[in-house]
């Protein structure tokens, strides 16, 4: 989540001025974030619960809200939010179709994230 990212990276940040670090040149990412872009929603919904709960164990509603699964521009919404908080990559996991999926990333969430 964009407010649990943003608590993570300021703490960083503090250990680095501690260490006499420059903050500003120590690059940071978001790790691993599955993704699957689809405008359809019983089809997001069938990727969140049947595979991505049981592989993640972790309950659809949190899935739902922290995953890159869904419209473009829900995935774009989500991204934008942890560009605000000061990430500057993010580590994306096509759950299936692979190739489709990040062209679908690249034509699709990308251009909106900026908006």
């Amino acid at each position: 989540m964009p407010d649990q990212f943003a608590a993570a990276l300021a703490k960083l940040r503090d250990q680095l001025k501690m260490f006499g670090k420059d903050p500003a040149s120590f690059p940071n990412a978001l790790v691993t974030m599955f993704m699957y872009i689809t405008e359809d929603k019983f089809e997001t919904e069938r990727v969140l619960s049947e595979t991505l709960t049981g592989l993640l164990n972790r309950p659809v509603d949190q899935l739902r809200e922290r995953l890159l699964v869904g419209s473009p521009e829900v995935c774009a919404k989500k991204l934008a939010a942890y560009k605000t908080t000061g990430v500057q990559r993010v580590f994306v996991w096509p759950i299936k179709d692979e190739i489709e999926q990040l062209r679908s990333f690249q034509e699709k969430v990308a251009p909106l994230i900026d908006r």
